[in-house]
């Protein structure tokens, strides 16, 4: 086993692109030192986790700029995530126990692509995009396209996932995140969502209806899936429970669950509706409604 230590992007960015063996990224290695120790064993490893540039949350070009490296701890503690990506503090909140949150990224949760990563969900809903780097040349894509299915990205080989990219919207706008566990606790960190959903919404300037509204379902499908019936249902119509309660049985439109060891499809589909609609009253509740 090589191990590469990378004190810059661009270190880190030359290493990649010059190496012809397939390196192993190890970032928080949360995930990869529990369920993927071969790849650490045959492939040469690129540690990024001391990358200072890879670790910043700013504004930036009315987006929020958050490095790949950056821990659950960060965007919790970040006032800029806690003002314009609340969605995000939440499901960083709940993800995890306290040393996890301290080590592992945000950058890691989505190569990762579980399709109960809560961060995911956030960020589907937060519309983020992910930036790449591969030698001197990036690009963007957003995170929604950017996850194929479990443990499945498009993530070219040797390529670097080096920020996540929030659009930053101005006016009335909330977003809330929700999981739902199978422990006595429903707070509890180290439970593996059942059902989880965000939501992103903008109120119109008298407050009195939805200009948009952005709502993300996980682990009811392969990838995180947006409820696109349920935002249409909600564009620019008054407010009202039953408006949301309408668009919060539509979110089953979205869906694709299966049975497993935590619930079956058919209790998911059952649990869906109720949970999207306290995530939608809830983002509108932060929006200031």
């Amino acid at each position: 086993m090589s191990y590469v230590l990378a004190k810059s992007l661009k270190d880190a960015a030359e290493f990649l692109s010059a190496e012809p063996e397939k390196v192993t990224i190890l970032a928080g290695g949360t995930d990869l030192m529990v369920f993927d120790r071969d790849c650490i064993r045959k492939n040469p490893v690129l540690d990024i986790s001391g990358v200072a540039e890879m670790r910043r949350i700013q504004l930036q070009d009315h987006q929020l700029s958050i490095g790949s490296v950056t821990t659950y701890r960060d965007a919790i503690l970040s006032p800029l995530t806690r003002r314009y990506a609340s969605a995000l503090v939440e499901a960083s909140q709940r993800t995890g126990s306290t040393q996890i949150r301290n080590v592992g990224t945000l950058g890691g949760n989505v190569v990762n692509a579980s399709p109960a990563g809560d961060a995911l969900v956030a960020l589907v809903a937060l519309e983020a995009q992910v930036e790449i780097v591969y030698g001197l040349k990036s690009y963007r894509q957003g995170v929604g396209a950017f996850l194929k299915g479990p443990k499945k990205t498009d993530l070219p080989v040797n390529h670097l996932l080096t920020r996540l990219l929030i659009p930053v919207h101005e006016g009335y706008v909330g977003s809330s995140f929700y999981k739902l566990v199978n422990r006595a606790s429903n707070q509890h960190g180290l439970a593996i969502s059942v059902v989880s959903a965000a939501a992103v919404v903008k109120l119109s300037k008298d407050k009195s209806r939805l200009e948009w509204a952005r709502l993300a379902l996980g682990a009811v499908a392969p990838t995180p899936v947006r409820a696109l019936q349920s935002e249409e249902i909600l564009r620019e119509r008054p407010l009202s429970r039953d408006l949301l309660r309408e668009a919060a049985e539509a979110a089953v439109q979205a869906i694709a669950p299966i049975d497993d060891v935590r619930a079956t499809a058919a209790y998911r589909r059952k649990v869906v509706p109720a949970i999207a609609e306290n995530v939608l009253a809830d983002a509108l509740r932060k929006a200031g409604h």
